[in-house]
């Protein structure tokens, strides 16, 4: 689903402009980053899940952070766990058909952070609020000065096994950071699900474990501001899925994947994976690189910029092979971060003070010589 921009923000620290440098309020520096996974199956062999292997213990955790130069900060972060083998949710998204699994928002308003009055137009929309698979994005706004992130898991497989449902899991995330007058700017989330898994085999043998979802980053990097000598902005992505573990002969396993290089093969491409103790890596496809960094350093004074990464969803799978009897962790990270910074460039009224007060440093000099 197409994502939305320049609409409304999910959460934030917002200060309205007003700190000097009336009359350049259509100047901004923004950057603004989002990652949806949507419809992500995880299935182990020989048989599939949830039969085999032991599923055990699971944690979710969602942070998402925001920082205003000046202005202040906000925090927000939830969890939740549970234990697949005793039928327990944890409580999360126990709450009915349409709660989240677990939901952090930096929900600081316009109201209650920073100085000035509030940011006016902004209405701020909550992922929790948002249909599935949509992201809202509030920039660019020209003139605005704002840190935002937003994050939540609204489905889990696991979580879907417990309650008798075979849903897949969905996650969004996004960062958005904003300067018009205000010197920094920061919004990040972070999204982490955990599993205890064991592989118990009769007789000799091995298993594997296949991811396949599809995904959809969004990444936009903006400079235009003719009010400042040096300034960046800067958004972030990041993915990896990753299984660890110690066979029952001792042997330490380690299976790491960042969807980075584009590959449609049997083969996976060498950048995209690191494999430890014998693991395997196949079946791999990667069609958008969910690693990446964007930036818009710009040139400076009084100049345009701008980087951006929008494709829409696409398909992505790989299958970790080679998984001995043993004890196991399976564990899925992924990040969103926005970052902007300027400097002002001195206003002609400063630069006349700052130039008569040269002078009479210099004259005080001559006449302090000729004493």
């Amino acid at each position: 689903m197409k994502q939305l921009r320049k609409s409304t923000l999910a959460t934030g620290l917002a200060l309205a402009a007003g700190l000097g440098f009336a009359g350049q309020a259509s100047a901004g520096i923004y950057a603004g980053s989002s990652l949806l996974i949507d419809d992500l199956a995880i299935t182990f062999t020989p048989t599939s899940f949830p039969t085999s292997p032991n599923i055990g213990n699971f944690t979710f955790v969602a942070t998402s952070t925001g920082s205003l130069i000046p202005g202040g900060g906000d925090t927000s972060s939830a969890t939740c766990a549970g234990n697949v083998a005793a039928l327990d949710d944890g409580s999360c998204g126990s709450g009915g058909a349409g709660t989240p699994v677990v939901y952090a928002n930096n929900s600081a308003g316009t109201t209650t952070q920073g100085s000035g009055p509030a940011e006016v137009g902004i209405v701020r929309t909550p992922l929790i609020n948002q249909p599935l698979d949509t992201v809202v994005f509030l920039g660019p706004a020209a003139g605005s000065n704002y840190a935002s992130s937003d994050a939540i898991i609204d489905t889990a497989t696991l979580v879907s096994a417990i309650n008798g449902q075979f849903a897949t899991t969905n996650t969004r995330q996004i960062s958005e950071a904003e300067i018009a007058t205000a010197t920094q700017a920061n919004g990040n989330t972070s999204l982490s699900s955990t599993t205890s898994f064991t592989y118990l085999f009769n007789t000799e043998g091995t298993g594997d474990v296949t991811f396949a979802f599809r995904a959809d980053p969004y990444l936009l990097a903006q400079y235009n501001d003719a009010t400042a000598s040096s300034a960046t902005a800067t958004a972030n992505t990041t993915l990896q899925f990753r299984i660890s573990g110690t066979t029952v002969g001792g042997t330490q396993v380690r299976f790491e994947w960042n969807p980075t290089t584009l590959n449609n093969g049997v083969a996976c491409a060498s950048g995209n994976v690191l494999l430890v103790g014998g693991l395997g890596c196949q079946n791999e496809q990667v069609t958008q690189n969910l690693n990446q960094t964007v930036t818009a350093p710009g040139p400076l004074p009084n100049s345009q910029d701008a980087a951006s990464v929008a494709a829409g969803f696409t398909s992505f799978n790989v299958t970790a092979t080679g998984l001995s009897a043993g004890s196991y962790s399976l564990a899925l990270v992924s990040t969103t971060s926005a970052e902007v910074s300027r400097r002002a460039v001195p206003e002609p009224a400063t630069l006349v003070l700052f130039g008569s007060g040269l002078a009479m440093l210099g004259l005080f000099g001559r006449r302090s010589r000729k004493a």
